[in-house]
């Protein structure tokens, strides 16, 4: 299998959008649906998507977030979404992003610059 008949799998496998997989692997229409008959492609994707059963950062933060929104797009079923999921979803989403941190950092220094020939009083 080529690099590009790999990259149309991925593209593919990642977003099921064969108009989309085509234009960033460079293929035509036609080459592409003929490549999709291929039980070495179809074996390829399959693996990919396997591979890919395991969430990445991205889809972990993005999951959260739709959690502590209550999000209607979620394939839960809404109402089961109580006011403690979605406050533990922000606690988790604040932990990623420092935004609790209550250490401060004693090591840092801050600077004075002091700008004009002015005599300075004590």
């Amino acid at each position: 299998m080529t690099q590009k008949q790999k990259l149309f799998c991925e593209y593919y496998a990642k977003t099921n959008d064969l108009q989309l997989a085509i234009e960033k692997s460079g293929y035509k229409y036609s080459t592409a649906k003929c490549l999709l008959k291929k039980t070495e492609v179809q074996e390829y994707i399959e693996k990919i998507l396997k591979s890919e059963k395991i969430a990445d950062c991205d889809e972990v933060l993005e999951f959260f977030s739709k959690i502590m929104r209550g999000d209607d797009k979620l394939d839960i079923d809404k109402k089961s979404i109580t006011i403690k999921d979605r406050i533990k979803a922000a606690e988790l989403l604040g932990k990623v992003y420092c935004i609790f941190s209550s250490k401060l950092d004693s090591n840092t220094e801050d600077s004075v610059i002091i700008l004009g020939d002015e005599e300075l009083e004590n």
